[in-house]
């Protein structure tokens, strides 16, 4: 009998809760295990007590922003893969974080097929 696949963690934070709702919805429908977070601060407290394979953070956060953040989630677990999210055509910090092994930058406002092209990349 084949073992079953074990479920991809993914952490998602973002500010803005439609952008949350939209992104759990969708990531739970192709099968994914999905934690949500509204600040970099939320995200690092749930990095340390579980693993993820994946985070999408928004790159503009109240207080710790999403370099900030990956940074720290890097410290923790460095296999994360991680998909920046951002509605600023240019943005430094997003420039940066692919520097840092950030997969990709996606521009807000996005759709189901730009998220999954990107998100099933990740899985491969």
């Amino acid at each position: 009998m084949e073992k079953e696949k074990s479920k991809i963690s993914v952490l998602i934070v973002d500010d803005s809760e439609v952008i949350r709702l939209f992104l759990e919805q969708l990531l739970i429908s192709e099968g994914c295990d999905v934690v949500t977070a509204e600040t970099g601060e939320e995200a690092v407290e749930y990095f340390k007590k579980r693993d993820f394979d994946v985070a999408f953070i928004d790159i503009r956060l109240p207080g710790m922003n999403g370099l900030e953040t990956y940074k720290s989630l890097l410290k923790i677990n460095p296999k994360t893969k991680a998909i920046m999210m951002t509605a600023y055509a240019t943005d430094e910090i997003a420039e940066e974080a692919v520097k840092l092994g950030v997969a990709c930058c996606l521009m807000k406002p996005f759709g189901i097929d730009e998220v999954l092209k990107e998100f099933n990349k990740l899985k491969e």
